[in-house]
This record gives C-alpha cells, sequence and structure tokens, in this order.
C-alpha cells in the first residue's frame, strides 16, 4: 500500500529523470505525465491528468502514429518503439510498454518513455571525424604499422608497412 509520503517520492523520482514518461490508462485516459515529456509535448501535466490522451498529443507532429502504437499496445500488449525526426532535425525515440497486473494478468495501462535522442548523431559524427583523422595519421605516418589478430592474420597495414614488406599497396 502506498503511502502519501511514497506517492510523493515515487513523483519526484520519475520527474527527476532525463526521459519523458507518460502513464497512459486502458481507456487511454492520461493518468501521469513527469516534467520533462511536458516539456517536450509542451504542456502543463497537471492540466492532462484524466484526459483523453488525444489532447496531450494532438498538437505533436507525429499525433497519428502515435495515437496509433498507443491503440496498438492496448489490444496486443506488445511493447513498439519508433524513432522521429521533427523538423527541426531533432531525433527522439518514444518507447511504448504494456503495465500487465502480474497476478491477474490484465492490462492495468501503458508506459510512454520519451527519449531525445540527437545527440547520438552529433557523437556519431564526431566519431566519424576522428576515425577519418586517425585514418589521415595512420597513412601518411613515415613509419611502418601493421596490425595482426589473434591467429597472426594481417588486419590493417599503412602504405608505408606495405613498401617495407615489398607491396605496391
Amino acid at each position: 500500500m502506498f503511502t502519501d509520503r511514497m506517492r510523493k517520492l515515487k513523483a519526484m523520482a520519475l520527474d527527476g529523470i532525463p526521459e519523458g514518461i507518460v502513464l497512459i490508462h486502458p481507456d487511454q485516459t492520461v493518468e501521469y505525465v513527469n516534467d520533462y515529456a511536458a516539456e517536450l509535448f509542451k504542456i502543463n501535466s497537471m492540466d492532462f491528468i484524466g484526459k483523453p490522451v488525444q489532447n496531450c498529443i494532438s498538437h505533436t507532429e507525429h499525433y497519428g502514429e502515435l495515437q496509433d502504437m498507443i491503440t496498438g499496445v492496448i489490444k496486443t500488449a506488445q511493447s513498439v518503439e519508433q524513432t522521429w525526426v521533427d523538423n527541426k532535425g531533432q531525433r527522439s525515440t518514444v518507447l511504448l510498454n504494456p503495465l500487465i497486473d502480474p497476478d491477474s494478468k490484465l492490462m492495468m495501462g501503458v508506459v510512454i518513455v520519451l527519449r531525445n535522442t540527437s545527440y547520438i548523431g552529433q557523437l556519431e559524427q564526431g566519431l566519424l571525424e576522428s576515425e577519418k583523422q586517425f585514418q589521415s595519421m595512420v597513412e601518411s605516418a613515415r613509419e611502418g604499422i601493421w596490425q595482426v589478430n589473434i591467429l597472426g592474420e594481417t588486419v590493417f597495414a599503412n602504405k608505408k608497412m606495405a613498401s617495407i614488406l615489398g607491396y605496391s599497396s
């Protein structure tokens, strides 16, 4: 049994994580919206508690898809994940999980987890640039560089090493 203190701690914990959390009742009303989700949806979370989820998401770019995903999870009790890029180039991942009561096996609702994953693209771009710089450095080195795997098979040899070994490239 949850006390008022436990409810408050639970809400504080959910509000403190850097992911949007929305709890949807099987009748598709909103039961909870954490601060990050409210920010992502550009809503006041308290205005949507107990209201149809459509009110919360109808102004979003992927309203129709998200509504279909919610309905699908409620019908199938299967998780679903989708990644979207909005008109500003921001990438988001949306994960919907059914909440099934372990005792009764009844659908208790759906939890929606929203993640802004735009930084992943930035990290990937940085990694690609770093790889190009490293490759350029290795290829232009005046020393021969030769990499072999545990079986003694050549994995990589730069141009200088190929020349040392008598190969043209």
